[in-house]
């Protein structure tokens, strides 16, 4: 679900708008347990996940450190 947001969100060019924008989705609609359990799951290795993904998660991982 998470990279479907970020084609979504790839109507620019600009990755680290991207990442933001997907960040910000899913901080707004996404509950704390949906975040970690993505975050949990991404460390699991070669999965494969795009550029632009591992990016959002490092801001959703920021967030939830802070909450």
């Amino acid at each position: 679900m998470a990279e479907q947001i970020v084609a979504n969100m790839s109507y620019c060019d600009d990755e680290e708008v991207i990442a933001e924008k997907v960040a910000d989705h899913m901080q707004r609609f996404w509950g704390p347990g949906m975040r970690e359990a993505l975050l949990d799951h991404a460390r699991t290795p070669d999965l494969g996940l795009s550029p632009i993904l591992r990016r959002t998660l490092e801001k959703v991982a920021a967030d939830l450190q802070r909450a």
